[in-house]
């Protein structure tokens, strides 16, 4: 850490990169480029705080917006107020408006007042000149929430909370700052897991709320109040009382909107959203709004019409331009399609979309265009993209029963330059078709020399899952046994060969294993939830058990596996209404049929045998091959004959 501690950027005449890199010395000049190389060799070896000294160094000699940027995140890292300060400083000096910089200026100043309480005082001064900085420069309220309520995220800490405080009493009539002191309580809340902090959110949230009763922010944030105190059942009547109030507060109709959608309420969503447009015929997130619940519908055509919108508005074009894609292949607009799908830039929705489009192009007896083009992205494009074209020619290959091309082609890229494993577990995928075994082992090790010693673990554990789909636990256990002999270290290997013990009905394995993994990696969050929910269920140790899976929740708390367990600890322990409650959020988050059992179990064991029935009628049949989920029901009787 860097030794000292600064209160505020140097605030020098303002001079432009070109100029201040013109007026550099020869001397001056090799010592940037000196500070800059000594900087980049020691963040390769992960010695942050010697290239955080070295950046700031060549700040020194040249304000600069990149040089900078890499300075403020090695700050974060090393949790060095001074050094945030002092590079956010020197980006302002070029930049006085950027907001990225005034942030991490004002994160600084909040982590120098909690570091040295004699600088609290000039610190907190400092933090408000940037806040109303950002605030002047945001087009309205809700952007500058949006822009400090990331704070609340990064840096929650007692400086946070002075600092809403301060621009409560600054800011009296406005709603920002109380939604901004709700919106911490709230975050304290999500990470805590204390009740208290909601109870000191409402009242902020209310208070918002009473100086403008349009204010988004508010509004979304007294929703996710409601949802995470259980009053889901609330909502839509709060939002509507707000319309009653005051029938054009477009805020409270948009998230109503958004709220139907949400319980597939399309036609309610749709009404909603029209009204919104009436309003305000530009207003584009009423349009996606629209796409989305006609495509929920299953009105494609409309949905279509709507995504071609967004498309020309540039909104999210990722995402509409793959729905525009999508939809017009539903309604056989092929060619629109076609061109939709080339359009889909590199993110989540390119390979679904190169693949549809591949599809398309094979149906219409074009199938040299589609191979040429995938190779052509193979052989020219950056890595990320370049496998996954690499896999989608392998999986078109396969699909027109030229399984030895396929395996040809994607043989040729099996080394150590891949970055992931997608090109070898589809060369998998064509020799199980071309050459099936009942022992994978020699092939396995033959493909593992081929790639980097990063990925070869990670090879045996993907292989491992491909082996226990095509056949069994068993086999893939065997396999991992070999896997283990070869890289004995490797948790995951551990963790994964100990989750299928459950499947082969092996529980005293699985829990010895577990308890092996654990010693090795006690603070691995996957390996804390599993053996506490292994020990829960079995009623062992429940308060070791608890303990494990409250760590596990503190890493991942927005993970349905880590909140499910949180729920059936409490239900061993006979805390019913807590083990409701994060077994409802556990299905809220991501609905699954263990969740469900889980879930329906604990209802019927605390009398809400009503409140059980619904559920099960609800996902019945989503869930109706899960044998687990069946016998609940069928033993509490929960579903009409």
């Amino acid at each position: 850490m860097l030794a000292g501690c600064q209160i505020s950027a140097p605030q020098p005449k303002r001079v432009t990169q070109a100029e201040a890199r013109q007026s550099l010395s020869d001397r001056e000049r090799s010592e940037l480029y000196q500070a800059i190389l000594t900087a980049e060799l020691a963040q390769g070896k992960d010695d942050l705080e010697t290239a955080l000294t070295h950046y700031l160094y060549a700040l020194t000699l040249l304000p600069d917006e990149k040089i900078a940027a890499e300075a403020i995140i090695l700050a974060q890292k090393t949790k060095d107020p001074a050094a945030l300060i002092q590079a956010s400083g020197a980006w302002l000096q070029i930049e006085p408006d950027n907001t990225k910089a005034i942030e991490s200026h004002i994160l600084g100043q909040l982590m120098q007042f909690d570091l040295a309480q004699e600088l609290q005082e000039e610190s907190l001064k400092a933090a408000i000149a940037g806040t109303r900085k950002l605030i002047e420069l945001s087009d309205n309220e809700s952007e500058a929430f949006r822009e400090l309520s990331g704070l609340n995220r990064i840096y929650l800490q007692s400086s946070t909370l002075s600092l809403w405080q301060q621009l409560i009493r600054e800011y009296s009539e406005s709603p920002l700052p109380w939604t901004l002191m709700a919106d911490a309580y709230y975050k304290a809340a999500e990470m805590t897991r204390q009740n208290s902090y909601l109870q000191k959110a409402e009242p902020a949230v209310a208070a918002a709320l009473r100086k403008n009763e349009t204010f988004q922010p508010a509004i979304e944030l007294k929703v996710n109040l409601m949802r995470q105190q259980d009053q889901t059942a609330q909502i839509l009547p709060f939002l509507e009382t707000l319309l009653i109030e005051n029938p054009d507060n477009v805020a409270a109709l948009e998230v109503l909107s958004q709220e139907y959608y949400r319980h597939k309420a399309f036609d309610k969503a749709i009404a909603i959203a029209e009204r919104l447009l009436s309003i305000n015929p530009d207003e584009i997130t009423s349009h996606y709004l629209m796409a989305a619940s006609y495509y929920g519908k299953g009105d494609f055509k409309r949905s279509h019409q709507y995504f071609l919108t967004l498309v020309k508005a540039d909104y999210r074009p990722e995402l509409s331009l793959y729905y525009c894609g999508d939809t017009a292949e539903r309604i056989e607009a092929w060619n629109q399609a076609i061109a939709c799908y080339r359009e889909v830039p590199v993110g989540d929705y390119w390979y679904s979309a190169q693949q549809r489009l591949s599809y398309i192009l094979i149906n219409q007896d074009r199938e040299d265009e589609a191979l040429e083009r995938l190779e052509k992205i193979a052989l020219n494009a950056q890595p990320q993209q370049a496998e996954q074209a690499m896999v989608l020619r392998g999986d078109l290959l396969i699909r027109l029963n030229k399984t030895l091309q396929a395996l040809d082609w994607l043989t040729r890229f099996i080394d150590q330059q891949l970055q992931s494993l997608q090109v070898p577990l589809k060369h998998f995928e064509a020799i199980q078709q071309a050459n099936p075994q009942d022992d994978w082992r020699a092939y396995a090790d033959t493909i593992a020399k081929r790639l980097s010693e990063k990925l070869q673990p990670r090879w045996y554990r993907q292989l491992a899952a491909e082996i226990s789909e095509a056949q069994g636990a068993v086999a893939a256990i065997n396999f991992l046994d070999h896997a283990i002999d070869l890289h004995s270290q490797d948790v995951e290997l551990r963790y994964t060969r100990a989750l299928l013990r459950e499947r082969t009905g092996e529980l005293d394995k699985l829990e010895s294993e577990l308890r092996e993994t654990y010693q090795m990696a006690p603070d691995n969050p996957h390996v804390q939830n599993a053996l506490g929910y292994t020990l829960a269920d079995s009623n062992k140790e429940l308060d070791f058990a608890q303990g494990l899976i409250e760590q596990a929740y503190q890493s991942l708390p927005q993970n349905s596996a880590v909140l499910d367990s949180l729920g059936w600890v409490y239900f061993k322990q006979g805390e019913l209404d807590k083990a409701e409650h994060w077994l409802r959020k556990a299905m809220e988050l991501e609905p699954a049929a263990e969740v469900l059992a889980h879930l329906l179990e604990v209802l019927v064991n605390n009398n809400k045998q009503v409140d059980a029935q619904i559920l099960a009628q609800q996902y019945w049949p989503r869930f109706q091959g899960n044998e687990n989920l069946k016998l609940v029901i069928e033993t509490y009787q929960l579903l009409n004959p």
